[in-house]
């Protein structure tokens, strides 16, 4: 049996907010990557927004408990 905690919401959202820095530092200088970084970058966003509103959500329920 697994006895790890399950992650939580936020803990999604700050590995989110790292890898979105992780790929902002890590542009190569002569932009050979750009189409690729760019396409990533914005699917992460993507998701980014999503765990945020997944978040609030969850706040909101839990602050009318």
């Amino acid at each position: 049996m697994n006895d790890k905690p399950r992650p939580t919401i936020h803990d999604l959202h700050e590995v989110v907010d790292l890898e979105l820095a992780e790929v902002a530092n890590s542009v190569d200088p002569d932009g050979d990557d750009v189409p690729e970084r760019e396409v990533y970058e914005a699917e992460l966003r993507s998701f980014h927004d999503a765990v945020v509103v997944e978040e609030k959500s969850e706040e909101e329920r839990n602050s009318e408990s």
